[in-house]
């Protein structure tokens, strides 16, 4: 049986000492335990097949100063500018004042218009944008990637800056959504029966909208800053980047998850928390190093 977790000679066991798969590969891949009696270490200068062999605290060390940010995961490197951006206070002020929202959200969604909105959502688009809801349901950071070309390997300082909009956006959301406490178009109107569980968290705003475009904001800032686009071509880039955040947000709404009143707070408040950004220190020092990987030759 090819699927059986004790076969020696199955791909996909978890036992097999030929598996690639190793749980403990981490970033460099597989790895496996060294050899007692035949050490992979070895002194300088000292033959495989020598014997007596050195002991191992006479092995020579490598000594590098840092661990290095190329080594690093970018996707952790953005909690380091989270964790700047959260120590500030002006992102507590913006998100506090009376005029950065509707007065009382909960009172404030015009139902008439916003019913019709969402039945009409679910009844004359939600079947053709089902595999679009279900795909950006985790996170609109690989929809961004795959839009721009880029991976970490190939354009790591982008998708941070990626990883920052995403968690950035998720704090302060959360922060907003507990303090609004706007029920889910579902609770309000149950017949809209949404395409997916309902988030264990309020509507307002929409996080998805909010993530969509911070990231939309981020990635055309560097291009924008970058020399080798011409004028038409970052125009072109922030068009194509702005209609890829307005269809995320706009999905949550056809999937019954969210009023479009929870979408335009969203994108306000992502328009807001860019400006934020832009006085923490090591997110300028991604975004310049997502701009020169952009001016990059092909």
């Amino acid at each position: 049986m090819t699927s059986s977790t004790s076969s020696t000679s199955s791909t996909s066991s978890t036992s097999s000492t030929s598996s690639t798969s190793s749980s403990g590969g981490g970033t460099f891949g597989a790895i496996y335990p060294d050899r007692v009696d035949l050490p992979f270490a070895v002194a300088e200068n000292v033959s495989v097949a020598a014997s007596p062999r050195p002991p191992l605290s006479e092995l020579p060390a490598l000594t590098p100063q840092t661990f290095g940010d190329f080594r690093w995961s970018h996707q952790l490197l953005a909690w380091t500018v989270l964790a700047e951006f959260a120590a500030t206070t002006a992102w507590k002020t913006a998100v506090d004042h009376d005029d950065f929202y509707w007065k009382s959200p909960p009172g404030s969604i015009d139902h008439a218009v916003e019913k019709t909105t969402l039945f009409d959502y679910a009844t004359d688009q939600r079947a053709d944008a089902l595999g679009e809801i279900i795909a950006q349901a985790g996170a609109a950071a690989p929809e961004f990637r795959h839009l721009l070309g880029v991976t970490e390997a190939s354009h790591p300082n982008m998708c941070q800056l990626l990883y920052i909009a995403d968690i950035v956006s998720t704090m302060v959301v959360m922060v907003v959504k507990k303090r609004e406490d706007r029920p889910r178009p579902s609770q309000v109107y149950p017949a809209l029966r949404p395409a997916l569980p309902v988030p264990p968290h309020a509507s307002f705003p929409s996080g998805h909208a909010t993530q969509a475009f911070l990231m939309w904001h981020c990635a055309n800032r560097a291009i924008t800053a970058a020399s080798t686009p011409t004028p038409g071509e970052k125009a072109h880039w922030s068009a194509v980047l702005e209609t890829l955040a307005d269809r995320i947000a706009r999905n949550r709404e056809i999937a019954g998850l969210h009023f479009p009143s929870d979408t335009v707070a969203g994108r306000h408040l992502a328009d807001r928390l860019i400006g934020l950004l832009a006085g923490v220190p090591r997110f300028g020092e991604t975004l310049a190093k997502a701009t020169a990987e952009w001016d990059r030759p092909a």
